[in-house]
This record gives C-alpha cells, sequence and structure tokens, in this order.
C-alpha cells in the first residue's frame, strides 16, 4: 500500500493538504505521477532550467532509481505548474518519493537508498 493514497486523502478532506518539514505540499500539484505511484514506487525530481544544484542532483537520483527497476521516475520543471513554482521555487532541487518530500537542495545517495527499500517493500 502506497502512504497518503485515496485511503489517506479521504480521511482528510478532498483538496487537503499535507504538512511535511513546514512546508505544505498539494497533492493535486503532482496528480499525474501520484496515479502512477499507485502501481509502482515512484520517485519525483522537481527541478528547472538553469538550476546548478538540479543538474548536481539529477545523476545522483538517476544512479540510484536504476539499481531499482521497480521503482519510477519522473522529472518535472517547476515552471511548468504554477502550484509547484509557488510551493518549490526556493527549495529545488525537490525529491518526493511517493509524493512526500524526501529531500531538497542536495541529495545524499545512501538515504535515498534506504527509502527506495522502504517503498519497494510497501508496494
Amino acid at each position: 500500500m502506497v502512504r497518503g493514497g485515496a485511503g489517506a486523502e479521504a480521511r482528510r478532506g478532498a483538496g487537503a493538504a499535507d504538512r511535511r518539514g513546514g512546508r505544505r505540499w498539494r497533492r493535486e500539484a503532482l496528480e499525474g505521477a501520484s496515479r502512477y505511484a499507485e502501481a509502482v514506487p515512484t520517485v519525483t525530481l522537481l527541478t528547472k532550467p538553469g538550476c546548478h544544484l538540479c543538474d548536481d542532483a539529477r545523476p545522483i537520483v538517476e544512479r540510484v532509481v536504476a539499481g531499482h527497476p521497480g521503482v519510477a521516475l519522473v522529472e518535472r520543471s517547476i515552471l511548468d505548474d504554477d502550484a509547484l513554482r509557488e510551493e518549490y521555487a526556493e527549495d529545488i532541487p525537490v525529491v518526493l518519493v511517493d509524493g512526500r518530500v524526501h529531500s531538497n537542495w542536495h541529495v545524499d545517495a545512501d538515504r535515498l537508498e534506504k527509502a527506495l527499500a522502504a517503498a519497494e517493500a510497501r508496494a
């Protein structure tokens, strides 16, 4: 079972937002990725063009995800979505695991590895 799925939304009410690390996360902002996340664990990398920290994070995320064939990787630019831009403009790159913020600014490969192993175990 994926955390934060339909059951969790029903308990919080439609359109509810999670609080994670003092930041609000709008579930509907990642609607397409979260629907796919119901089938397999998903890592979403939020970036924008010209972001040097994003350029540093991308190969780390790609390498870790490559070691988990059952995990999907989705990259989204915050410039393509007003809600994402408003929410994460100062925090990119942001890594989400199954729709929940895992890290921002820098990616720790070992920590991401552990998170993906746990996500696969839940799936």
